[in-house]
């Protein structure tokens, strides 16, 4: 394939002229001429039509430099891509995360890798919630997110960082009884959601992982949450259960990195006892440059497989 051909059919085309063509070009009208006439022997059919004013292309030619423009876009990223990954000047990474997680687990680290590479531009891409991250990583908008594990592993690569409970935070003035530790693992006590059943919930949006979490446990206990409070915010609506406005889920992670909240109780749910996994996730088949390496390196230190030593309270 001559990338160069390719070049000069599409520039013919945009400007309808072989003269302006190769004025743009900086080549000879002849030689420019001949590498076109050259391409339409090699194909057996024409690609302009020479009788018209401006020149016009025909139907091959519309298919052929609808396909040549691909390649040549193609070719492009891939040409910028390496550049890219062979100097670690120029860089700019794009993390994509969680706006409840950006503040309490990313600023040691970015610290960190702002000052191992001092020429890269570093993006933090938290003002979305999680679910509306993922496009954005496989469009190539977000190098690294720090999320819930992508079962989509087609597109997507997990690099599984920890697993988390997520735990119910009960408003402590609501004074209800949850069962005694079960087994040496559990650090806080266990309640059966259905006990919370005529009790105000905050909820979190149904497009969030934890909004849509929350109703389907409670599905499952064959109840529907009253519904007091709706926000997008983890943060918000830990701050509204320690006011005593109503009962909600929250990450365990989350909990133990945030400066501790008094009148809350936190519980594990029995029988369901939900838990996830999260991973650093990154488009499936990329090369990662070397600061986003970097970047997995100390995320990996900082949280991989942290599991709690007390009682969350």
């Amino acid at each position: 394939m001559n990338f160069k051909v390719l070049k000069y059919v599409v520039t013919v085309a945009e400007e309808k002229s072989f003269t302006r063509a190769a004025k743009r070009l900086a080549i000879s009208q002849p030689s420019l001429s001949q590498n076109i006439q050259g391409l339409e022997v090699a194909l057996g059919v024409s690609l302009f039509d020479r009788k018209c004013m401006p020149l016009t292309l025909t139907y091959a030619g519309k298919l052929y430099v609808e396909w040549a423009k691909q390649i040549l876009l193609s070719e492009s990223q891939v040409e910028r891509r390496i550049s890219t990954i062979s100097k670690d000047q120029s860089l700019r990474l794009v993390v994509g995360i969680a706006p409840h997680r950006s503040p309490l687990m990313l600023p040691k680290i970015i610290g960190n890798l702002a000052a191992e590479f001092p020429d890269c531009s570093i993006v933090i891409e938290d003002g979305l919630i999680e679910e509306a991250l993922y496009e954005k990583v496989y469009n190539h908008e977000i190098d690294l997110l720090v999320g819930d594990t992508q079962p989509d592993t087609i597109r997507f690569k997990n690099i599984p960082v920890t697993e988390e409970r997520i735990l119910l935070a009960v408003p402590s003035s609501y004074k209800i009884n949850g069962f005694d530790t079960i087994n040496e693992k559990d650090s806080n006590p266990r309640i059966h959601l259905d006990q919370l059943r005529d009790w105000p919930f905050i909820t979190l949006g149904i497009k969030t992982y934890l909004g849509a979490a929350l109703r389907r446990l409670c599905e499952q206990e064959e109840f529907l949450p009253i519904n007091k409070i709706e926000c997008n915010s983890v943060a918000t609506a830990h701050l509204l259960v320690s006011r005593g406005i109503g009962i909600t889920i929250i990450p365990e992670l989350f909990i133990r990195l945030s400066p501790p909240l008094l009148n809350i109780d936190y519980f594990i749910i029995e029988r369901s006892d939900p838990h996830r996994t999260m991973s650093i996730i990154y488009r499936n088949g990329d090369d990662l440059m070397n600061p986003a390496k970097r970047f997995i390196e100390l995320f990996m230190e900082m949280y991989h497989k942290k599991s709690p030593e007390r009682p969350i309270s």
